[in-house]
């Protein structure tokens, strides 16, 4: 019937996600999966009503990402969560004040499954940006 078929392929989709989710998780080196973890817990321990991003956050990041050799691992590892499309940069002009600038580094809706893969016990805020709003 058409509602068997509709169910099957919704189920094939849903392996077919979890399988893609799996697969760039095992892709990510260390440093990335550090980043992940560490946006994860802001968002898990923040204040009510912030919204922490991870440049804001960088000196809380660990001991790995300390340091100019510190700042060199976080930046390569920022990258390829971009590459991947599981962060997004969230740059905003005159955010405070006219010439004052503010940006940072939000994960994606394939970011926060991502975390949710890796730590069951992470969710995703309902207010989390999790990319641009274009309205």
């Amino acid at each position: 019937t058409v509602a068997q078929a509709l169910v099957e392929a919704a189920a094939a989709f849903e392996a077919e996600a979890r399988l893609y989710i799996t697969q760039v998780s095992a892709s990510l080196t260390s440093d990335a999966i550090l980043l992940l973890h560490r946006y994860g817990i802001l968002w898990k321990d923040r204040p009510p009503g912030d919204k922490p991003s991870l440049f804001e956050h960088l000196n809380s990041c660990g001991p790995r990402f300390a340091g100019a050799d510190g700042r060199l691992h976080f930046q390569q590892a920022i990258r390829e969560l971009l590459q991947k499309r599981l962060l997004w940069t969230d740059y905003q002009a005159n955010a405070t004040s006219p010439g004052v600038d503010a940006y940072g580094a939000h994960a994606t809706k394939l970011g926060w499954r991502v975390i949710m893969h890796i730590w069951p016990q992470m969710c995703e805020p309902p207010d989390a940006p999790t990319g641009p709003n274009l309205t």
